[in-house]
């Protein structure tokens, strides 16, 4: 009787361990659906209600119905795909530097050297005597024919605490061979950059050496053909002239100094009527051509455009119906731009291009009876191998005489009555017999640098 009892009890227990075992399966499932329902609030006893109350039957969740029959797991929406992405590359390129192609073959046969006597009209003329008047850095050197070396004249620093002007400009030649005008600048305390300074003009006696003020604030002085005036660059930048008599300056030709505009290559007329200039940027060697009378007779006349015919230069005829200038416009077959000989006749304001493929350098000289004009320029038709030579044209350029030709860089020329004086390789002086074609050396050795450092006292 007693193994009944704990048969029945166990299988009692079973009975229940599997009914717990059903509700939590059941449980489980509800919580895996989802959050099952609030149970519902029982409602008050009534009549006819049972109670307890009947449970609400369990309702499972109504599955989503698979968009894609046959396909499981159904397939992600499809991307919606990113831009595509260039990425930017920034190329920095240097400067563009024209390339020219190489000269081409020689298409003239070089030119010879013009036979002696080079010019016939000068047979019994005689050199004049001169004297050369050299700068290197701020002393100042004298030579003259007959001398073995360089003479130093005068240290202008030392003498004033000045500093010679550093452009080609920084001086002149007093009509009567006596005196130098001279731009004498304030100068940087040593280590400090000083990007504003003042430039005067002074008087240096070559006799005496005495050294005066003439002008303050002034560059590029220009003395008058009679000694009495003297045309400089002033403030502002334009065209200035001082009465030595009366030591008074005035302004005659002036420029918009805000936009940075100079008058520049000033020239007198031989009459001492008129001067020629060209105004420009103060960035560039050339500008347009004008033309200003002294007495205001007439208004400045302007001949060419400052960018379209850019001039500089300028050299008055004997005459002084004619201006001779360099321009880096007109014909050429040759690569690269050339400083080409121009004529103006100021008169009627035609220009006519005197040389083609040569390359000038310096101020053009004419000859006494303004039958020739003299430069140093470069022939570029005749190969890769061109020096600077002296030449001499003729104001109509029908003709061209070659005065040099030897494997060196001659600048500087002018005429010395029966000869011409150039410096050749930068550092002699030599002299040119237009009557017998012979080349002599005047200075040899000197290291005289540049033509832009001479000044001749003739």
């Amino acid at each position: 009787m007693k193994n009944k009892q704990v048969f029945a009890r166990q299988i009692l227990e079973g009975i229940l361990i599997l009914a717990l075992g059903i509700f939590l399966v059941i449980a489980f499932q509800s919580i895996s659906r989802g959050t099952p329902s609030a149970p519902a609030t029982q409602a008050a006893a009534g009549p006819g209600t049972p109670y307890p109350p009947v449970p609400t039957p369990f309702v499972p969740d109504t599955p989503t119905p698979n968009p894609w029959p046959g396909v499981y797991p159904p397939p992600w929406p499809t991307a919606v795909p990113l831009p595509t992405y260039t990425p930017t590359v920034i190329i920095h390129e240097e400067p563009t530097v024209p390339v020219y192609t190489p000269l081409p073959t020689p298409v003239v046969t070089p030119v010879p050297l013009a036979p002696a006597p080079i010019l016939p009209g000068l047979a019994g003329a005689s050199p004049q005597p001169f004297t050369m008047v050299y700068r290197d850095g701020n002393v100042l050197y004298a030579f003259r024919p007959g001398d073995q070396r360089l003479s130093p004249l005068v240290d202008l620093n030392q003498r004033t605490g000045l500093d010679l002007f550093k452009l080609p400009s920084w001086g002149a030649v007093s009509p009567d061979r006596r005196s130098l005008p001279l731009v004498l600048c304030t100068s940087a305390p040593e280590g400090q950059k000083v990007f504003s300074f003042q430039c005067d003009i002074y008087r240096y006696d070559l006799e005496s050496g005495d050294l005066s003020l003439l002008v303050e604030n002034g560059v590029e002085p220009a003395w008058s053909p009679d000694g009495g005036r003297l045309a400089y660059r002033g403030p502002g930048g334009g065209l200035w002239l001082l009465d030595l008599a009366t030591q008074q300056s005035k302004e005659l030709f002036p420029v918009e100094a805000d936009k940075s505009f100079i008058a520049d290559f000033f020239a007198w007329s031989p009459d001492g009527k008129r001067i020629a200039l060209a105004k420009a940027y103060n960035t560039l060697e050339s500008g347009a051509i004008w033309v200003v009378s002294l007495d205001g007779s007439q208004p400045p006349r302007q001949y060419t455009d400052m960018e379209e015919f850019p001039a500089a230069s300028l050299s008055w005829s004997p005459d002084g119906k004619q201006l001779a200038f360099v321009s880096d416009v007109g014909k050429w077959i040759t690569p690269g731009r050339q400083d080409n000989l121009w004529l103006l006749d100021v008169e009627t304001g035609e220009t006519r291009q005197l040389t083609e493929n040569m390359s000038t350098v310096g101020v053009p000289q004419w000859s006494a009876d303004g039958e020739w004009i003299l430069i140093s320029a470069t022939n570029s038709l005749e190969g890769a191998e061109h020096f600077y030579d002296i030449w001499i044209v003729s104001p109509d350029g029908k003709e061209i005489r070659r005065l040099t030709a030897d494997p060196a860089t001659d600048l500087a020329p002018v005429w010395d009555g029966s000869q011409v004086l150039y410096v050749s390789d930068f550092a002699d002086l030599r002299a040119l017999d237009l009557n017998t074609g012979k080349v002599s050396t005047l200075l040899s050795g000197a290291d005289l640098k540049g033509p832009s450092n001479i000044l001749y006292v003739k």
